[in-house]
């Protein structure tokens, strides 16, 4: 439906494409939206303004479309490197489209930072040996560019330079020095700007429980399942027992899977880095997200905050996968398996998924306009709070 029908989503309409109509060449580098400054968005909804209006959001879905398949080869660039065989391959690759969070990220201007975060979190996993020094150099422009295009990537500095300490990378540790300048950007960028929008929670249980319902729970068992029967334990029969058992059952599951990759990778450090990157990220995006952090107590509420979050989880599961001993690499595999089919049934009954992936053609929009000019228009999920004025033909 998306390729059928393309679509804007959210911020992408009534702020981005809004206010680059008209903009001279260089306004991407200036546009702050909503105390964010996201440099390879800002240039993909410029470019929507290039052609006419209603070829704009297939302009900014391929595009996006473009940022995803980089993350994908990134994906796949890694397998070749650890060696993974192939049908793991695609059990992960399938697991990683699927994702509960996927459906408000994936295809979209807006939400492209995420994925650029993601794409950093694959370079942290990659050694650069071997590497030519333009291979190098476009793995620096790639951090750049992620570092530049939103808070999430910038956070993942320390476990970059945590590794040159645990293990002597140059590469690794450039990279790191990258995101920390562009850190330093965004935090002057949060400083001179305000948004009432920002609730900055400070106690655990809003900090952490939301990461363990979906960036553990909600790829394991799906994210509808998590929003009958966890929401179900919690809130019906037994609150304070049943959040007690979802936490320690993840913390198991996670525990077991950061030591298993430990043992089955030479770089021992490396998962702890991911892990603690996993949380670290995780409870700082619930820190500083927009809107009450109160819904993202559920399977898939404001699920971009916790993509990072499900990628670290299911990359440590691959990396789990290739243990030495078999029980626990069947293990790693079953649980790799059961997030795939958790996904596919979403797929098929997740009735939550609608609002993401069907709505109102973005051309017809514009074709109502009749040439008019300015002109109401609405981008998704619909509603007033997404409506803007089309200014240009």
């Amino acid at each position: 439906m998306l390729f059928l029908h393309p679509r804007f989503w959210g911020e992408e309409g009534k702020f981005y494409y809004f206010d680059l109509q008209g903009q001279p060449f260089l306004s991407p580098f200036f546009l702050v939206i909503r105390g964010n400054f996201q440099l390879v968005t800002n240039w993909i909804a410029y470019c929507a303004t290039l052609v006419p209006a209603r070829f704009a959001a297939p302009v900014t879905t391929g595009l996006s479309l473009l940022a995803l398949g980089l993350f994908a080869g990134l994906v796949g660039l890694l397998s070749v490197q650890r060696k993974w065989p192939l049908p793991l391959v695609m059990v992960l690759i399938v697991s990683l489209a699927l994702l509960p969070q996927g459906y408000e990220l994936y295809l979209t201007a807006t939400n492209v930072q995420w994925i650029g975060s993601a794409c950093v979190l694959v370079l942290l996993l990659l050694t650069a040996l071997g590497w030519s020094r333009a291979q190098a150099l476009l793995a620096y422009l790639l951090v750049l560019l992620a570092g530049l295009t939103g808070v999430c990537a910038v956070l993942l500095a320390p476990a970059f330079l945590l590794r040159k300490v645990f293990q002597p990378s140059a590469f690794h540790f450039r990279c790191g020095l990258i995101l920390g300048a562009c850190a330093l950007l965004h935090a002057a960028v949060i400083a001179g700007t305000v948004h009432p929008g920002r609730f900055l929670p400070t106690d655990l249980y809003t900090l952490t429980f939301p990461m363990v319902l979906q960036s553990v729970w909600s790829p394991l068992i799906g994210a509808g399942t998590v929003n009958t029967q966890l929401a179900w334990i919690l809130f019906g029969v037994w609150p304070r027992l049943g959040t007690a058992l979802i936490y320690l059952a993840a913390l198991a599951l996670v525990g077991f899977t950061v030591l298993t990759a430990r043992e089955a990778v030479q770089d021992r450090p490396l998962p702890w880095l991911v892990a603690g990157s996993w949380v670290s990220v995780s409870v700082l995006n619930v820190m500083g997200s927009i809107g009450d952090p109160r819904w993202f107590v559920s399977g898939w509420g404001g699920g971009r905050y916790f993509f990072l979050g499900s990628v670290c989880f299911l990359l440590l599961l691959a990396l789990a996968a290739s243990s030495r001993d078999t029980m626990k690499s069947t293990l790693a595999i079953g649980l790799l398996v059961l997030t795939m089919a958790a996904g596919i049934r979403t797929v098929v009954d997740g009735q939550w998924i609608e609002g993401f992936i069907r709505g109102e053609s973005w051309q017809a929009n514009v074709d109502s306009c009749a040439g008019r000019r300015p002109c109401q228009v609405t981008g998704w999920p619909g509603g007033p709070d997404w409506t803007f004025e089309l200014q240009q033909r």
